[in-house]
């Protein structure tokens, strides 16, 4: 029922290719934003749903992306994502907070942190989701693929049992060596027709130039970065994670 895709998925790139909006000026710099062209990314296509799906990175470690227990999560920043996220309209210094699920199942239980600004009072306020990454690896999508839902939402659109996020690329800390410790940075596939993409750190404070560096591999993975995108702030104003 599934088969890595080529030839679908690139016809499916000739038909979004067209027109494609010039990416915004990030909120940290004002520097233009890179607009890369996409690669053709390693896929998947489901043919129950018709749906294309990014495929996971090769010899995904759960260990490595997660924190130990829910008491003591991992934190993640968002230094930069695709526009196509309504959730995340007014936030700034966003993180998320991964931990294994007590059901010991695959799953990861985990909650979406940021800040909004009152436009009337100027009143800062901190806002969060709860949610659950259940697995999607028994479906043939692969480990280091899972289905989503944060709160009452529903998972996506091609079905509760597809992804809608992938862990796509991997980066370890510059002073290991690859495969050794926890993935400092990743590159995460917001699901089907490689529609919408984050790039998370384990660091909040990332220089541009390696930020550029880390763009370039979303492109090369298959999104397109001609399409709007922005960097998440995470300045100093920033409150601390809390767990």
């Amino acid at each position: 029922m599934y088969f890595d895709t080529l030839a679908k998925h690139i016809f499916s790139r000739f038909l979004s290719l067209t027109g494609s909006p010039a990416a915004s000026l990030t909120g940290r710099t004002m520097d233009p934003l890179p607009a890369y062209p996409p690669s053709i990314g390693r896929a998947l296509f489901d043919a129950s749903t018709n749906c294309t799906f990014p495929l996971p990175v090769p010899n995904f470690d759960p260990a490595k992306y997660v924190g130990a227990s829910p008491s003591s999560p991992a934190i993640w920043y968002q230094l930069a994502s695709s526009s196509n996220h309504h959730f995340e309209e007014g936030c700034r210094c966003m993180y998320a907070k991964y931990a294994p699920a007590p059901s010991k199942n695959g799953s990861i239980v985990l909650e979406n942190v940021c800040t909004r600004t009152n436009a009337t009072t100027g009143e800062v306020k901190t806002s969060s989701v709860h949610g659950i990454a259940e697995c999607t690896a028994a479906g043939g999508f692969g480990l280091g693929s899972y289905q989503v839902r944060l709160g009452p939402r529903p998972g996506g659109v091609c079905g509760e049992h597809s992804p809608n996020y992938v862990v796509s690329k991997v980066y370890y800390d510059d002073g290991e060596l690859e495969g050794q410790g926890l993935y400092e940075a990743v590159i995460v596939g917001g699901g089907r027709d490689f529609e919408g993409w984050y790039l998370l750190s384990r660091q909040r404070d990332v220089p541009r130039s390696k930020i550029d560096t880390y763009l370039k591999d979303v492109a090369s993975l298959g999104y397109d970065l001609r399409k709007p995108y922005s960097l998440a702030e995470q300045g100093p104003s920033c409150p601390e994670p809390t767990v």
